[in-house]
């Protein structure tokens, strides 16, 4: 049953791998950062290193808590936490191309 967490979470730091490069994207073309944490990260390091800082941690924090989960209950709670993670920054992901696109037309 853990394969399947550590496929789900294979797949996170792939999604977040790509949420880096859009967001690096929007942000390079004029967009906002809506996260308090990750602008501070950003006015500190600078647009790229603090990125990276926050993406990096997020996947550490992710993965920290996949395989802590040791027990059979919170198998599926990871599973579940992982699927519902992987849809929420797909979707950011498609926003943050979204408008990248959106400003190429204008």
């Amino acid at each position: 049953m853990m394969t399947y967490a550590y496929i789900l979470l294979a797949i996170f730091i792939l999604i977040q791998a790509f949420d880096f490069y859009s967001t690096k994207r929007v942000i390079e073309r004029g967009g906002k950062e809506k996260t308090k944490l990750i602008i501070t990260l950003m006015e500190k390091f600078g647009l790229v290193p603090g990125l990276l800082i926050a993406k990096i941690g997020v996947c550490i924090f992710v993965a920290l808590g996949t395989f802590s989960s040791a027990t059979y209950i919170h198998v599926y709670l990871t599973i579940a936490f992982l699927l519902f993670l992987n849809i929420w920054y797909i979707f950011k992901v498609v926003l943050n191309n979204w408008k990248i696109y959106n400003s190429k037309r204008s």
